[in-house]
């Protein structure tokens, strides 16, 4: 349906609090806090205001670890989550081996669409 309407010089507007949709369907985003437009661009342009490729997403990290993982890349902490953002994922691979080790839980993964909307309105809806 959306190409068709592409083809048709049409413009479907969603609005959503579902941040994986807007990504997913999506041509251009624009993302709004407090009833204002703080960004608008293509998806991929929205992505890169997080300047890395990957986030390592930690839940409650022990406070003697924050410390060592800012040596790795930009930390941002939001409640019990730390996100740690890197261009180079084997940079890290030493570090997270430990945490596995010690029974720590995370998740790796391409920065996305929450990702900056996370870095720009400095929490998670």
């Amino acid at each position: 349906i959306r190409d068709r309407f592409r083809r048709r010089g049409k413009t479907i507007i969603l609005t959503t609090h579902y941040i994986d949709e807007a990504e997913n369907l999506a041509d251009k985003i624009a993302i709004i806090n407090d009833g204002r437009i703080i960004k608008e661009g293509s998806v991929s342009d929205i992505r890169e205001i997080v300047g890395h490729k990957y986030v390592v997403k930690i839940r409650n990290l022990p406070d003697k670890y924050v410390d060592k993982i800012k040596e790795y890349g930009e930390v941002l902490v939001i409640k019990d989550t730390l996100y740690v953002y890197v261009d180079d994922i084997h940079s890290i691979e030493n570090f997270l081996t430990r945490l596995l080790e010690r029974d720590i839980e995370f998740t790796v993964g391409p920065v996305k669409l929450e990702d900056a909307f996370i870095k720009l309105v400095g929490e998670i809806d």
